[in-house]
């Protein structure tokens, strides 16, 4: 969601025979829904933020294209941009240095043979929605293997690095899943990966988003557990470095008061709008 002028806008899909249709939805302060906009293609909204007096939305357009929108505060198109195909609906989108970043995932897809694979790629665009890279990069998370699914989950910025988390999925041992959590710390003035961490344990870490402090730690939220499809109770917070050095964290949700104190002990002092954001995430069901 992303907050313009007072108004809270969503972007999400409405469910159609055969279809989906993205929408974009502006509510006023008391939660009134005042204006929707359905965009007359199969696909779904995925990512939303707003700048300069505008609303940025992403998503996928079948078959197999992601879109970018500028959008007025009248939930009207500026500008758009579509780039490289994604069967998918996994990205995240940022506003840094006058430009946007946008990290996807290309799924691909054999059916017949049950499998499913998926890559990262990052792009930059101008703040009209113009790629300002002529072919978006590829992070090397994983390997490009046969069933596994690399899903990114939240990024951040900080000076000439773009950062972002998200979940390698391992689906090559079917109906065993392994998930592991990655994050990466992208150069964007030499266009490369500066690092990539990956947290590789016995459980299944799903991660939600990333959250960057004033002093440069980076905070991944997200859930864990040995069902990680499957809705589960227990959390994780991992705090970090701009090294990708730190401690990973885990708990089980009991109520958000004793979730707010751990939080804070994990933060290691009481910035309420961090805090917030990081009970969010880790409160709102997968």
């Amino acid at each position: 969601m992303a907050v313009l002028n007072g108004y809270l806008y969503a972007v999400g899909f409405m469910g159609c025979t055969n279809i989906d249709l993205p929408a974009l939805l502006k509510f006023n302060a008391e939660g009134d829904l005042v204006k929707k906009k359905i965009f007359d293609f199969d696909g779904r909204g995925s990512s939303i933020i707003s700048y300069n007096d505008h609303i940025y939305i992403t998503g996928t357009k079948e078959p197999k294209t992601n879109f970018l929108y500028k959008i007025d505060e009248d939930c009207k198109k500026i500008s758009e941009s579509y780039y490289l195909g994604n069967s998918g609906s996994c990205d995240e989108i940022i506003v840094h240095n006058g430009n946007i970043f946008v990290v996807f995932e290309e799924s691909h897809t054999d059916p017949y043979n049950e499998k499913y694979s998926s890559e990262i790629f990052l792009q930059k665009f101008d703040l009209n929605c113009n790629p300002l890279w002529d072919v978006a990069k590829k992070i090397a998370v994983s390997p490009y293997l046969d069933s596994y699914l690399n899903l990114p989950e939240g990024i951040a910025a900080n000076g000439d690095y773009i950062y972002f988390c998200g979940s390698i999925l391992d689906m090559s041992n079917l109906p065993f899943y392994k998930v592991d959590v990655f994050l990466v710390k992208y150069n964007v003035a030499l266009e490369k990966e500066d690092w990539v961490k990956i947290w590789d344990n016995d459980k299944e870490d799903l991660a939600s988003d990333l959250v960057m402090d004033n002093e440069g730690y980076l905070y991944v939220t997200g859930s864990t557990g040995n069902e990680v499809l499957n809705g589960r109770t227990s959390i994780f917070l991992l705090k970090c470095d701009r090294n990708g050095e730190g401690e990973f964290k885990e708990r089980t949700i009991e109520n958000k008061k004793l979730l707010n104190r751990w939080l804070q002990n994990m933060v290691g002092k009481w910035d309420f709008p961090l805090l917030q954001r990081l009970l969010n995430q880790l409160s709102k069901p997968r």
